[in-house]
């Protein structure tokens, strides 16, 4: 890793299912959220876009996700801001965190002075951060900044001295200065610039957050220390204690439709596993509160357990499945569940099965997994985006390597492709349901060369929503593949 990249270092988090999302309709399905190059905006049901929401995040990061508030009043999400003060940093972060980017910060000053003493051809820090994992660098990255901020003039002379120090130093001045600090947040849309901040961290970020369809509780992942894996948690929507539901998580979970209890892929064998636990866990009481962790630390240091219908008690395993691409998962509102997975057979007399990801649906009893009877062929190879209606009925997939959607009846498995590839295109984004019958998807219309925003509904009809928004506003929406990529389609 180049040294300059650790200094425009920030928290990767986990990695995101392609394409991303970028419109997120309300619940009442009369606007919707929409991040677009400049920033995220409000958008009207009929296309009509409002000004950017300052104050929501940084216009050149795709947010991981978004939940609306059940009323659509607001929303949460999680935001990078940047802050130039170490102070104002310090008094939002945990105590522990900033203890440890202020103990790392003093050892920076040395390291560029050993740096320059090396030969020559040598005097560089590149060698010296190479090896470290993402979670070191992050520490880095904020100590160096802290230690630039503390003695600029010292800091700015030994990186001058050294052969890419002129380039590391760009990274502490002008619009790179600052830190960048991770904040989950409520955001309510009648006053945006000023949102309930949840959780602020440099370090370990909160990601995906999902709000509870029936209780004022969010669950989300929270990056480990060591900035590899994370943690699912929950934790109320007016902030507090958060209760760790599953350590090691994927990013596939979701809420069943009770409220109280998540659905997770977990991997097996560590965190490349392809081979997944589905399970189930139950982590808020009847009433919304959340329920108590199974032990607690006493006085004496010692930890002790309990028991009681108000102790989390874990999560149970139902079912083992193969996912070979990014996991996935969706509850749907009668209880059943719906996965991708690459059917196997076992014993196999080949060393590897052909890869072809199916739909399946876990029953809302859990006993059992029922195929989707699509035709075979009729789904792309690689099933990392679906997303069911809200009335569970339908699901829109994007289609691998090209810019097609298609629909998927659950009940009978019918396809219907709803918009055509076009050559050298591949989608970005995924589409939307903005209601059991109406899906927006990223789509090329008619003569214009750039992406649009359709709206297609179960009677056939499709229209375009972003006819007049500014030019270049959806770039990134649809990605041209070159003549020599020879990614092929299924």
């Amino acid at each position: 890793m180049k040294t300059r990249v650790f200094l425009f270092l920030v928290c990767l988090g986990l990695a995101s299912c392609y394409p991303e999302e970028r419109l997120w309709w309300s619940p009442q399905g009369d606007r919707a959220l929409v991040q677009l190059k400049d920033g995220l905006h409000v958008m009207k049901a009929d296309g009509t876009l409002g000004p950017v929401l300052e104050g929501a995040g940084d216009p050149s990061n795709v947010l991981s996700s978004i939940a609306w508030l059940p009323n659509g009043s607001g929303f949460i999400c999680q935001r990078e801001r940047k802050v130039l003060s170490w102070d104002e940093v310090r008094a939002v972060i945990s105590k522990d965190e900033a203890a440890e980017v202020e103990a790392l910060a003093p050892a920076f000053q040395p390291m560029l002075e050993a740096a320059a003493r090396m030969p020559n051809k040598e005097k560089s820090l590149e060698g010296v951060f190479a090896n470290l994992s993402e979670a070191q660098l992050k520490r880095w990255d904020a100590a160096s900044k802290l230690a630039y901020s503390r003695s600029p003039e010292v800091i700015e002379k030994l990186l001058l001295a050294l052969h890419d120090g002129e380039g590391i130093s760009a990274g502490f001045k002008g619009e790179n200065a600052g830190f960048r600090l991770h904040e989950l947040c409520v955001f309510k849309l009648d006053d945006v610039a000023k949102p309930r901040v949840l959780r602020s961290s440099l370090l370990q970020p909160t990601l995906r957050a999902h709000l509870s369809p029936k209780h004022p509780v969010i669950a989300f992942l929270h990056l480990e220390p060591e900035g590899e894996e994370a943690n699912l948690e929950v934790m109320p929507l007016d902030g507090g204690e958060s209760l760790v539901v599953k350590e090691k998580s994927s990013a596939a979970f979701d809420w069943m439709p009770d409220g109280r209890t998540l659905v997770v892929a977990s991997p097996m064998d560590g965190k490349e596993s392809k081979l997944m636990s589905i399970q189930f866990a139950t982590p808020v009481q009847e009433s919304g509160a959340l329920m108590k962790p199974e032990s607690e630390k006493q006085p004496d240091g010692t930890w002790k357990s309990f028991e009681g219908p108000d102790r989390f008690t874990g999560t149970t395993s139902v079912a083992t499945v193969l996912m070979v691409n990014q996991p996935r998962l969706q509850a749907l509102p009668d209880g059943r569940v719906l996965l991708a997975c690459q059917p196997i057979t076992l014993p196999m007399v080949r060393t590897e099965p052909e890869l072809e990801p199916r739909l399946y649906l876990l029953a809302a009893d859990r006993k059992s997994i029922a195929l989707v009877p699509t035709a075979a062929g009729a789904l792309p190879a690689n099933l990392d985006i679906f997303v069911a209606s809200p009335d569970g009925q339908r699901v829109a997939v994007v289609e691998s390597y090209t810019d097609a959607v298609a629909i998927v009846d659950l009940a009978s498995g019918k396809t219907e492709i709803i918009s055509p590839a076009h050559p050298r295109w591949e989608c970005t984004t995924a589409p939307a349901w903005k209601s059991a019958t109406e899906l927006s998807f990223a789509a090329l219309h008619g003569s214009t060369p750039t992406p649009q925003l359709m709206l297609w509904t179960t009677s056939g009809d499709t229209r375009c929503l972003s006819e007049s928004w500014p030019k270049g506003s959806t770039e990134g929406w649809l990605k041209q593949r070159s003549t020599s990529d020879s990614s092929t389609t299924k």
